[in-house]
C-alpha cells in the first residue's frame, strides 16, 4: 500500500501499489493528484507524550480532541530548547488564525504561553490603524518583534489551568488576533 496526502487540501490516501504513477481526482478538493511511487512518510509513533509536562500534554490533547472541528491542523515541535504546539484554528467564514502554545519554566514553576501573529506593520497607515484598533481593556499583550510583526500574547501559570480555561484562551486569542488582523489589514494574513 502507498500512503500519501493530497498536496492541495491534505486529504489522506491509501492506495494499492499498482496505482503508483497514476493520476486521480481528490474527492475532497477535486485537485488532480499523482500517486507517488512510495509512501510519502513513515509515521513515528510517540504515544501521548508531546510536551515534557504531563499536565500540558493532557490540556493540549483534550483541547485538540474536543475542538477538532475548529482545528485545521496542529503539530508539536520538540526541540532542544523549545516545546511548541502550533495550532491553526478556524475563526469564521474562510478565515483562520495560527496560535503558538509553548511551555516556559520560570523559577521552578511552569507557565504556558499563547501567541498569535497579527501581521507585519510596514506603513505608517497600518501602524495608525493598529493603534486605533487596540482595545485597552484587552486581556492580551500586544507587542512587535524586530521584523515589525504585531503579535497578541498571554502567559498563565500551568498549575492554575483546567481544560476549559486552556481551550477558552486558545480560541479567544485566535479570534482576537483575527479580529485585529481584519481591522488593520482587511485580509487574512496567515
Amino acid at each position: 500500500m502507498i500512503c500519501f496526502d493530497c498536496p492541495t487540501c491534505g486529504n489522506e490516501f491509501e492506495v494499492d501499489d499498482k496505482s503508483a504513477g497514476l493520476r486521480g481526482k481528490c474527492p475532497k478538493c477535486k485537485a488532480i493528484v499523482r500517486v507517488p511511487e512510495t509512501s510519502q512518510n513513515a509515521l513515528e509513533i510517540i504515544g501521548d507524550t508531546m510536551f515534557s509536562s504531563s499536565k500540558l500534554n493532557a490540556l493540549y490533547s483534550s483541547f485538540v480532541d474536543e475542538y477538532d472541528h475548529k482545528i485545521l491542523k496542529h503539530n508539536v515541535i520538540d526541540g532542544d530548547n523549545v516545546e511548541l504546539g502550533v495550532v491553526e484554528i478556524m475563526t469564521g467564514g474562510m478565515r483562520s488564525q495560527v496560535v503558538l502554545i509553548y511551555r516556559l519554566g520560570i523559577e521552578e514553576s511552569d507557565y504556558v504561553g499563547f501567541v498569535s501573529s497579527i501581521g507585519i506593520i510596514t506603513l505608517k497607515d497600518t501602524a495608525v490603524e493598529a493603534l486605533r484598533t487596540v482595545d485597552i481593556s484587552s486581556r492580551y499583550t500586544l507587542s512587535m518583534d524586530e521584523d515589525n510583526t504585531l503579535k497578541a500574547s498571554t502567559i498563565r501559570k500551568l498549575d492554575n489551568f483546567d481544560v476549559e480555561e486552556f481551550a477558552d484562551i486558545a480560541l479567544r486569542i485566535a479570534h482576537y488576533a483575527d479580529w485585529m488582523e481584519k481591522a488593520i489589514f482587511d485580509t487574512d494574513t496567515n
